[in-house]
C-alpha cells in the first residue's frame, strides 16, 4: 500500500485539502500533496523520497499525504499558479496557509522533503497542547 493516498483529478485534489477542516481531524491536522508529472521518469527519485517521507511520518496521526501523478492534473494546478513547476510539494496545515515549494529547491541548506513538511505543519505561534506537544518537541521547539 503506497503511504500517500493517489489523487487522480482537481476535485480528488481539492477535496482531499477541504477534508482537513472535518469533523474527523483536529486543529493541527496537516494535509501534504506531492505534485509529479513523470513519477515513473525523471522524477522517480523525487517521488521516492515523497513516498519514504510519508512512510515515516505517516505515524504522526496529524499529517495526511496525497500524491498527484496525473500530468494533466499537476498541469492544472501549474496553470492556476498552485505550483510553479513539478516536481512540488503544497501543504495546508494548522494555519490554513498553502505552503508550497518545488523539489528542487530542497537541497543543501532547506534539507530534505521531511523536515520541510515537519518545519511547515507547525505555525511559528501555536498553543502547545496534549496532542501536538510531541511535534514540538521533534523540532526541538520552543
Amino acid at each position: 500500500k503506497q503511504p500517500a493516498q493517489q489523487l487522480q483529478s482537481v476535485s480528488d485534489v481539492n477535496e482531499f485539502f477541504a477534508s482537513r477542516t472535518s469533523p474527523n481531524y483536529g486543529v493541527s491536522t496537516s494535509m501534504v500533496v506531492g505534485f509529479f508529472s513523470e513519477h515513473e521518469d525523471i522524477e522517480e527519485d523525487d517521488y521516492e523520497e515523497f513516498n519514504e517521507a510519508a512512510k515515516e511520518l505517516q505515524i504522526n496521526e496529524d499529517i495526511y499525504f496525497g500524491a498527484v501523478t496525473d500530468p494533466a492534473t499537476a498541469t492544472f494546478f501549474k496553470k492556476n499558479k498552485t505550483i510553479d513547476r513539478t516536481p512540488a510539494l503544497m501543504l495546508v496545515g494548522e494555519d490554513a496557509e498553502p505552503h508550497t515549494i518545488n523539489l528542487d529547491e530542497l537541497y543543501g541548506d532547506n534539507a530534505g522533503i521531511k523536515a520541510w513538511i515537519l518545519k511547515n505543519s507547525i505555525p511559528l505561534v501555536g498553543k502547545i497542547t496534549g496532542q501536538n506537544f510531541l511535534l514540538y518537541e521533534k523540532q526541538g521547539l520552543p
